[in-house]
Parts: C-alpha cells; structure tokens; sequence
C-alpha cells in the first residue's frame, strides 16, 4: 500500500496521533487486498458524471456541495499535489470511481494551524476548527474550546509562570493535557474503527492569560479532515495521502495542536508501495 499519514503536526506537548493501522486492518476485513485480486464484486456506487481526473498539476479543488465525486478514473501523477476548499457544510472529501485509482503523488485534507491568536486553524474538510486564544483584554482571559466531539480545552488565568496552555484536540483516543496551573485538558476519544460515520478530527484549545495583561495568547490547530476513496477496481500507487492536524502557536502561552483526520479506502484490491505510518 502506498504511504498514508493521519498524524497530527508534530506538536512538543500538547497533541495526540491516530495511527493509520486500524484504518487499514479494517479495510482488510472488509475487502480482499490481495495484489493479484484486480477484480470483484465491489461497488463504488459512482454514476461516472464527473468524467476522469487526470490533473496535471498541483491545485485545490473545491468541493461540491454534496461533498461526493463521482468520477470514471483518477490518475494523480508524481509531482502533483491535490487539495480541497471545505464546502458550507464542512462535509468529508468522498471520492467514488467506476474504475482504477492510481496515486502516484499526493491528496492532502490537513488542518490548518493557527497563525494568529484572533482565531484557531481550520480543520480540513469534514475536521473541526481550533479555539483562539485570549486578548487578556477585561474579562477575555480563557482561550476557546477547540470544536468537534473531541475539541482540546481552552487555558484559564495563568500565574507567574505562564502556565495556561490549551489541550491537544482528540479522536482515537484521547487528547493530551499539558498539565500546569489553567492548562486545558485533552478533548475526548471518538470514532469507530471503521470509520463509519467518516468523520474528521478535533481542533486544540486556545490558551488563556491574566487580566489586564493586554497581552495575546496562543491559538490552537485545527483538526485533520476526513477522506474516503473507493472504486469498484482498484487503488495504488506509490503517492501519499495525509489528514494532518494543525498546529497551535505561542504568545507566552501555546495553543494545542489539532487530531489528526481520518482516511478510509474501499476497493476490489489496495496495492503499491509498503505501508508507512510514521
């Protein structure tokens, strides 16, 4: 199987990573992987109406509002990078083909991270956003809760030390908590192994500051998107596909770092490359 990464972004502290092991063993289970088995009964269920996609160089694609392709093929050569602008419903990116997946370069549904403390990181498609940090203006001393079923605490009101930081956000298991006075805990566990509901990962914690500080504090990451790929033939290649949380910044405090997404293939056979998780 070609590499597939749906790590978070390599936070010091306050982060989880999801393997994609489980994501993989359950497709095993699922559906034969056998590279000599290019043939079975699976359907894709594409009606073919998007044509092929054959893209010749790197661009993001903007997802219908459905958040479903439906294409004949798919043919992503080396050098070529594909991402995707999340629709009004944040759905998943779901990409169906009547025929052969080949990915030879790269599909990307990361989140974003934070480059300010007025707000968190996007989460990729179908992920949710990071929690800002606190202006330290008046009452606005706690940073937000990251979003999503799994969103890192926001910090509180710090001490002398500057302790306050956000939690990493969650989705396997769960977030990590920086531990400190006023730091955010980890946000929850979710999900199936499965990967059904197809769901993205959590945004981190903003972190929070004293009052009167009038001073920023640190943001968070958002959450990794989600990503399904299914064709009634076959996938491979030698490419990569990644739903890496985003990463939070540090204004004295640190926001956390979004979960990584999640990443589910479906096909009469998956081959190429060894499978890479690190």
């Amino acid at each position: 199987m070609f590499p597939i990464q749906n790590k978070p972004s390599h936070h010091p502290r306050w982060l989880i990573r999801q393997t994609t092991a489980l994501t993989i063993f359950l497709l095993l289970l699922a559906w034969p992987l056998s590279p000599a088995h290019t043939q079975g009964s699976f359907n894709s269920g594409s009606t073919g109406a998007d044509g092929a996609f054959n893209p010749t160089a790197s661009q993001t694609v903007t997802l219908p509002a459905s958040g479903v392709f439906n294409f004949t093929t798919v043919n992503i050569p080396t050098g070529v990078t594909i991402t995707f602008t999340r629709n009004a419903q944040n759905t998943p990116v779901t990409i169906l083909a009547t025929g052969n997946v080949v990915i030879n370069g790269g599909i990307g549904v990361d989140g974003a991270s934070a480059t300010s403390y007025l707000s968190g990181g996007k989460g990729g498609p179908g992920g949710f956003d990071g929690g800002r940090g606190c202006s330290g203006i008046g009452n606005d001393t706690k940073g937000f809760n990251g979003d999503g079923p799994g969103g890192g605490g926001g910090g509180s009101v710090i001490d002398g030390n500057y302790v306050g930081n956000g939690g990493g956000g969650g989705f396997a298991t769960a977030g990590v908590s920086p531990g400190g006075t006023g730091s955010g805990v980890g946000g929850a566990a979710y999900g199936s192994k499965p990967l059904i509901p197809l769901i993205g990962g959590s945004g981190g914690g903003g972190s929070g500051g004293n009052a009167g500080t009038v001073r920023p504090r640190g943001s968070s990451g958002g959450g990794g998107g989600a990503i399904l790929i299914a064709s009634s033939g076959t996938i491979s290649g030698s490419g990569y596909i990644v739903a890496t949380g985003g990463q939070g910044i540090c204004f004295q405090t640190c926001g956390g770092s979004g979960s990584g997404g999640a990443i589910r293939l479906v096909a009469n056979a998956v081959s190429g490359d060894p499978l890479e998780t690190a």
